[in-house]
């Protein structure tokens, strides 16, 4: 193996060191696989519950099935983009700012200016998601 500049001052980790490091974490990293798949595991019966409730739905009461899945997909995704509004500060404020206007001229562009005037639109209504769980 060759030695790189680093090493060669001695400001640097030693081959034994690489190994021995990647070593450690490919093994905590096999510990977290058996972790998922535990966890998929204890998941299993709940996400064949729910795929049983939809499908009784679907069979007996005339629900459409993709339509349910999009719904529950649309609530979830607000629930996280409202704990996202929530996590917001000052700080954080300025800083979405100051990236939206590094990103430039999306907001001059036709989809920007219409999800500006969205955004403006459901401000008015009230706290912005609410103009989402609408859609």
């Amino acid at each position: 193996m060759a030695n790189n500049s680093e090493q060669e001052n001695g400001n640097g980790p030693d081959d034994n060191q690489v190994i021995e490091l990647i070593e450690i974490i490919e093994n905590e990293a096999a510990k977290l696989v058996t972790e998922k798949m535990e966890y998929m595991r204890r998941c299993k019966p709940i996400h064949e519950a729910i795929a049983e409730i939809i499908d009784e739905a679907v069979a007996t009461r005339g629900f459409n099935r993709k339509a349910v899945k999009i719904k529950l997909k649309q609530r979830a995704y607000a629930r996280k983009a409202n704990d996202l509004e929530m996590e917001i500060d000052i700080e954080v404020a300025a800083a979405l700012k100051h990236y939206a206007e590094a990103l430039g001229d999306f907001g001059d562009l036709p989809l920007g200016q219409a999800a500006k005037d969205g955004f403006e639109r459901d401000v008015k209504k009230g706290h912005p998601l609410d103009g989402m769980a609408a859609r």
